[in-house]
Order: C-alpha cells, then structure tokens, then sequence
C-alpha cells in the first residue's frame, strides 16, 4: 500500500516508451544543504555552474526525463533563500519542495536525509547526493522493485571515496573509507515501506545526527538486503571541491 495517492502527482505527459515500473511514483531527494571544501564563495552545492548550467538544473532534468510521476525534495541549509528563489523562478510548474536543515552546520547527509524522509508519505524513495552530476541513463538503472545503492568502478576523476564490499550475490556486504574498486556514488533507493522505516529508524536515532550516510546504510544492510547497481554509463562525478570544479570546467 502506498503512503501517498500517487494520483496527483504525474507531472509530465505519458511516455509510451518508459517501462511500466518506471511510471510509479517516485520521491527523489537531493541533498544539498552545504557547500564544497573551499568552495563557499559559490555557493550551496545545488547552485554550482558548471559550463552554463546549474548543478541542480541538470538533476532536475535528469529525474524529469526518467520519471513520469515524481515528486522531488530539496534538502537545504546554507543559503537556503537563493536555492528557494532559483526554484521559484525556473521549476514553479514542477512538484518541488524545499525542506531546510536549519543545524546544517552542526549535523551531516542522516540529518538531511531523516528530515525530507519524514516529509513524504511515498514508499519509493531516491537518495542523490547534492554533488553528484547524474544524467537520466543512471536513474535507469534503478530497479524500483529493489532497495538498492549505485556504485562505479575506480576512476581518479570521480571524486568518490566509499568503497562498496559485494559478495557474489550482488547484495551489499558493507561501505567503508579504504576499499578500492567499486566505489558509491551516494545514491540509494528504498523500494517499500519496510525499507523505509527501517532505515528511518535508523537516521532518527540521535547518535546518527552528525554520522555520514555510508555509515546508516551499513547498520542498514545487516537487516534488510541491499541490491548493488553498477554504473557503467558515464561516470558519476561528485563535485563538493574547488579542484574538481576546476578540472570538470576545463572539460
């Protein structure tokens, strides 16, 4: 049973050609409630340019393109009025809505992500990172009837740096600093209502507040299975430093 009706919310015209799965209703949350190591003369991460176009006009593209019925979350917390002023003038006819992490400074990506979770009643949840430069071959890749996470295999371009232990069955083992490999590219997907409450369960815990993503999902993954997509598209990049700023600009 779903935790919303999906009825009201299809946002774009029907696509003959998008697989019938792919026409549920989607929550995709953004988290950019900060900004990049040496990075805060630009701005929150979601209002990076990069060659003419923001960060998160091409996210919303990205999601817009893949999905028929969706709603999206914009976690935000440093500067937060020009994130709300951009989205105001250029998606007003999307399903789009801010949700503030007014401790950004004090907390870390389970706090953010905990707050837009308890904002929807959806059990088809996307997590994206606010860094990350996706393109809609990626969001194709998720399976909607799967809890999942989305890796890539090594580059030194990509800027990812949780490695992704996966044992022959595809399901994720655990994340941690120091695996070479297969890296995560700060996406996740909860497939259903148990996945959600699991894991909201998991980030509400006070001790999560100023603990990292990668670090939920492993307490996550000891009780509910977690599916490993492997990105081999183009690579995900994650932009949240000055130097790859810099070098994707030259591109």
């Amino acid at each position: 049973m779903s935790r919303r009706d999906k009825t009201n919310f299809i946002t774009t015209a029907q696509k003959t050609n998008v697989p019938k799965e792919m026409r549920d209703f989607v929550t995709v949350i953004i988290l950019g409630d900060n900004y990049g190591y040496r990075m805060k003369s630009y701005g929150p991460t979601p209002l990076i340019s990069i060659n003419g176009k923001l960060l998160i006009e091409k996210q919303i593209t990205a999601i817009k393109s893949t999905f028929i019925n969706y709603e999206i979350i914009v976690c935000t917390g440093f500067d937060s009025n020009k994130i709300s002023a951009l989205l105001r003038e250029k998606f007003s006819d999307h399903n789009i809505r801010m949700v503030e992490n007014q401790i950004h400074l004090n907390s870390n990506c389970c706090e953010g992500s905990r707050l837009c979770i308890n904002n929807t009643l959806n059990d088809k949840v996307i997590i994206i990172g606010g860094g990350a430069d996706i393109v809609p071959q990626h969001l194709k890749l998720i399976n909607l009837n799967e809890t999942s996470i989305m890796v890539q295999k090594q580059s030194s371009d990509d800027n990812f740096e949780i490695g992704a232990i996966v044992p022959e069955d595809d399901k994720l083992d655990h994340l941690s600093f120091g695996i070479n490999g297969l890296f995560w590219t700060e996406i996740m997907y909860l497939s259903d209502l148990k996945s959600i409450n699991t894991f909201q369960k998991i980030i509400s815990n006070t001790d999560y507040k100023n603990k990292l993503l990668f670090e939920a999902i492993n307490v996550f993954a000891n009780k509910h299975d977690v599916k490993v997509i492997v990105n081999d598209n183009k690579k995900i990049m994650k932009i949240d430093n000055l130097k790859i700023l810099r070098k994707i600009m030259k591109i």
